[in-house]
């Protein structure tokens, strides 16, 4: 058992291994793979957050995408079908990123939505924007 911290949120973590009966050689293999990843030790609540927003971002990005790549009455007819399944994952991205930095991510979902179908080319610079306001954001209502 190893006692760490988030690299996320910096709350202790613990990781438990099993290293029982095993040879010399097996232990220091273990040893090797612990202090190569201790540091990247996540606990499970920032592990799934991150996993949400990369799982969220990845639909915007690929809705995006295809509307980027798209033009005329393909792109309308895109654009109509992409408002639904982008304004359930910017909730989704919303509360992923609102988890991460303990704060509220605030947005307004027809506008976002209308960004990004207008604009879907600066999508990932847009959705890069939002995350780092919502975290100075959150770094400035904590320091005194």
């Amino acid at each position: 058992m190893i006692e760490s911290r988030c690299k996320i949120c910096g709350r202790p973590t613990i990781a438990k291994f099993n290293v029982d009966g095993q040879n010399q050689t097996e232990i220091e293999a273990v040893q090797a793979a612990v202090d190569k990843f201790l540091p990247m030790l996540t606990c499970n609540p920032c592990y799934d957050a991150h996993a949400d927003r990369q799982n969220s971002g990845q639909v915007i990005l690929d809705t995006c995408i295809s509307l980027a790549n798209s033009s005329g009455k393909r792109r309308e007819e895109l654009a109509l079908k992409s408002t639904r399944i982008l304004a359930a994952a910017i909730k989704t991205y919303a509360n992923a990123i609102g988890r991460q930095y303990r704060a509220e991510a605030k947005y307004d979902e027809k506008a976002f939505v209308a960004l990004l179908i207008d604009r879907p080319e600066k999508c990932s610079e847009t959705l890069a924007q939002w995350r780092n306001e919502v975290r100075r954001q959150t770094y400035a209502n904590t320091t005194p």
